[in-house]
């Protein structure tokens, strides 16, 4: 099994900005002119571009085996190394699991005695030694270090506390470490973004990103110590990620996307939170508007106690065709990932009232026409309106057919609402509801929404 990572990846396909009318992507005149073919596309591109990781054969009962006893094999070396001031302690250079299951044991010594050791006195027979760099123990116990200055800084400015113009200057930057298990070595990342170049302009200057990447380095050593051996590099991100969990994570909340290309935030509403299962992996989030959106971005949300753009999830699948406009984003912030809630964010026609109201019980409906149904997003906030259409069929400007959506009163969205969670209460104190669906747009002075039973149905994407 191959341990893959997320990589930028183009796809083509055919975009219709209903809510959010940006520049719209181009068609391809090499999509396939079946809408059904189209759809296999985009289902087959998810399975081959994601994230997650795709293996096009089921993983087998034998490399599971190899993998569960590589992590023994693995627990068995380091837990030795942490206790044993010996020899091994300064050769092991560190491991890893390398594609068919195996343990491989980076080794700095030019001797056979640590592999005889290993073998021999530790019992771990069945692993691949190669050539490493270092001490695995001692780059540990530098990163820590590293890693606790960080901290400590950080947690200084959080508390407002007073601190040098450099350390403010440097943690201007979020300057964090990775570890790097195929070579033994730390690096450090350093966060430039619209925020701090400003900062850094005034302390350095009109200078070349070399030169700016090398102020830093000095002002590094200074503020959290001066350590050998370590790899820099400089991050171009619009923002880093902000801790702000104050606020929990509800249906409609306002979300957005990065467009690189045209530099530019679009806006979107978070749609109810879903479960959706993948390559045996349960994920949990929401469902949001398909359009505007790719696999692999990034979605954020923007603080309100601070100036930042928070990164709340990403993207692991998206359609726009047929009876759907959807997108599914997982959380990666743990924070919001523990705080998520059911309770409908925007809770007034007035902007930013978001007290407690509706509570969605986790379960989703159908509607019948001339139903009155509500809806929550970040342009419009909470509104609501009748059934018009329980299921219209209709051709975007792009020529994409699309059908089975429910069609309600024209006031219900706008721009920025894409996505927005739809639903019904229970009574008028609106304590409970159910979810219908997820904006998509505008067709014909009228809203349409994307139903939830389709989304649950293509996908299997749960509400809960």
């Amino acid at each position: 099994m191959k341990r893959t990572s997320f990589k930028p990846i183009i796809l083509i396909y055919i975009v219709v900005l209903f809510c959010f009318p940006l520049t719209a992507a181009s068609s391809s005149g090499d999509m396939q002119d079946s809408i059904e073919a189209y759809a296999e596309e985009v289902e087959r591109s998810f399975k081959e571009k994601s994230d997650v990781s795709t293996e096009s054969e089921p993983v087998s009962g034998e490399y599971l085996e190899r993998n569960y006893s590589s992590i023994e094999t693995y627990n068995t070396i380091i837990n030795h190394v942490n206790d044993n001031d010996d020899e091994l302690r300064y050769h092991y250079a560190g491991s890893y699991i390398n594609d068919d299951g195996f343990l491989v044991v980076l080794l700095s010594c030019d001797s056979d005695h640590c592999i005889e050791f290993v073998k021999e006195d530790l019992h771990c027979t069945d692993v691949i030694f190669s050539k490493g760099e270092g001490s695995w123990y001692e780059t540990q116990k530098k990163l820590n270090i590293i890693n606790q200055r960080i901290a400590e800084c950080s947690f200084r400015i959080y508390n407002k506390e007073k601190v040098s113009y450099d350390t403010e200057l440097l943690m201007s930057t979020y300057p964090h470490t990775v570890y790097n298990d195929m070579n033994n070595s730390i690096t450090i990342i350093f966060n430039i973004n619209s925020g701090n170049k400003g900062i850094l302009g005034d302390k350095f200057g009109c200078l070349s990103d070399d030169a700016i990447l090398e102020n830093l380095i000095s002002l590094f050593s200074s503020v959290i110590g001066n350590h050998e051996q370590i790899n820099y590099a400089i991050e171009y991100e619009e923002d880093p990620f902000v801790d702000d969990c104050a606020v929990s994570w509800r249906p409609g909340r306002a979300i957005f996307v990065y467009k690189s290309e045209i530099q530019y935030w679009v806006p979107l509403s978070s749609g109810y939170r879903a479960t959706y299962a993948f390559g045996g992996t349960t994920y949990h989030g929401y469902v949001t508007a398909g359009h505007t959106t790719e696999i692999g971005d990034t979605v954020y949300v923007y603080s309100g106690t601070t100036s930042f753009t928070q990164k709340l999830g990403v993207i692991n699948f998206r359609t726009e065709c047929n009876d759907l406009d959807v997108s599914y984003f997982r959380f990666n912030n743990i924070y919001y990932y523990d705080t998520n809630s059911n309770a409908i964010y925007y809770t007034s026609s007035q902007p930013g009232v978001t007290t407690q109201g509706t509570v969605l019980d986790g379960t989703q409906c159908d509607v019948p026409g001339n139903a009155l149904i509500y809806k929550s997003g970040q342009t419009t906030y909470l509104t609501w309106g009748y059934v018009y259409s329980t299921s219209i069929g209709y051709y975007s400007d792009s020529g994409i057919y699309f059908y089975d959506m429910i069609q309600a009163d024209r006031n219900m969205c706008e721009s920025g609402d894409s996505g927005g969670i739809t639903y019904i209460i229970s009574n008028a104190g609106a304590t409970q509801g159910k979810a219908v669906g997820i904006v998509k747009g505008h067709h014909d002075y009228l809203s349409t929404f994307v139903k939830a039973r389709n989304i649950r149905d293509s996908f299997h994407a749960y509400v809960y």
